[in-house]
């Protein structure tokens, strides 16, 4: 039984000289490049796995097509917010995110949810698609693919950008609501803008990125 102690402890201790285990979704990985990251959005951890409904929605500042510097922080104070991880503009999703946006949009305003995409294209060219499309919202720069790693939609070290469409909805309790690849039908948005979790449980939790 002694032996049996012995190893359990020394396996304990070199466990925590690794740092946090490979199981841990928010873990930071060395292999992750972070060149060209934000300063300030290198708090918010790479994950490896999608953010989980309830769970808090980390702290990003990306710049969108007019120049503006948005933050997840003050993405939900006038209400929800649907955030789509696509390729960009050159990328063959393009073309449906932006027929589904035009859309949508009037629905989601009636429901004070405010759409914005993120994808890789530098502002000026976001601009341009904004004009082009007629797209009414914000268009998020992510060229290094941290916002989308830092949502658990990129694992790949080797890549910078999400593949697909990943559609993520943050209510404005400053929580995932829910995170699926693809675009919405619109009857399952509704129903997830109208299923409120329940706030009590949030009352105890700590929202660091909210203070």
């Amino acid at each position: 039984m002694v032996r049996f102690a012995l190893l359990a402890v020394i396996l304990g201790f070199l466990a925590g000289c690794g740092g946090a285990l490979v199981s841990d979704p928010s873990a930071v990985p060395t292999k992750y490049p972070s060149v060209g990251v934000r300063q300030e959005n290198l708090e918010a951890k790479p994950r490896k796995a999608p953010l989980q409904a309830g769970e808090a929605v980390p702290l990003l500042v990306l710049e969108d097509q007019k120049g503006y510097l948005v933050s997840t922080r003050e993405l939900t104070t006038g209400g929800d917010a649907l955030l789509i991880f696509h390729g960009g503009a050159r990328s063959p999703e393009a073309r449906p995110v932006y027929d589904w946006v035009r859309e949508n949009l009037t629905m989601a305003d009636s429901r004070d949810c405010e759409i914005l995409l993120v994808g890789p294209d530098l502002p000026e060219t976001n601009e341009k698609v904004a004009a082009a499309e007629e797209l009414k919202i914000g268009i998020l720069c992510d060229p290094s693919g941290w916002g989308a790693r830092a949502f658990g939609l990129l694992g790949r070290a080797d890549s910078t950008q999400v593949e697909g469409i990943w559609s993520v909805v943050i209510g404005r309790e400053g929580r995932v609501l829910e995170v699926r690849r693809g675009l919405y039908d619109v009857s399952d948005l509704v129903t997830v803008l109208a299923v409120r979790p329940d706030a009590r449980p949030y009352r105890a939790m700590d929202l660091p990125n909210l203070k």
